[in-house]
């Protein structure tokens, strides 16, 4: 997929919402407009972030279901977990959305609004291509963890669980000292 066209449709589609959906409502900063503030190739498929007037969000487009499956469903950004929520636009596709600055009401202007989605997105990116190595089976480490879940050589046998004990068998309690 061409990234540099994905980030042209992204910011058309987001500007056709601002006309159509947030022009004028009060959740909108006037003093912000739709700008695709990086877009570039991550593990699981594209990565867009875009400023709105109503927010900052990264976009990844996965390449298919399983690299969608393999992120986690939070991300930890600003101090707080960021869910992952699946959408699906039309003309733009299915993809996933972490809303990296979820109150853009106090930026003054574009610039400032830009520099903050930039520093954010960096953070999500990094942390992203963590996730995404950390989730890969080519990882050695990984697919050992796998191979002992699944019963492969090398997991440890399965605990079997211990009978009950009867009454003498137990070790004495409170109780039984006080009676």
């Amino acid at each position: 997929m061409n990234v540099e066209l994905l980030a042209d449709e992204v910011q058309a589609c987001f500007s056709e919402i601002h006309r159509d959906v947030f022009e004028g409502d009060p959740v909108s900063n006037p003093n912000l407009r739709v700008e695709v503030v990086a877009a570039s190739e991550a593990g699981p498929g594209p990565v867009v972030v875009v400023v709105t007037p109503w927010t900052v969000n990264a976009m990844v487009f996965p390449v298919d279901t399983a690299a969608e499956e393999r992120l986690p469903a939070t991300f930890r950004l600003a101090g707080s977990a960021r869910r992952v929520l699946a959408n699906e636009i039309e003309g733009l596709g299915r993809y996933l959305s972490v809303n990296l600055i979820p109150d853009v009401s106090t930026f003054t202007d574009q610039d400032e609004a830009r520099a903050a989605a930039a520093e954010m997105g960096g953070v999500f990116l990094t942390q992203l291509t963590a996730a995404w190595e950390e989730g890969s089976v080519e990882n050695p480490s990984r697919r050992d963890l796998f191979k002992r879940l699944g019963g492969g050589p090398g997991s440890p046998e399965p605990e079997t669980p211990s009978p009950p004990r009867s009454a003498e068998d137990r070790p004495p309690s409170r109780r039984d000292e006080l009676s």
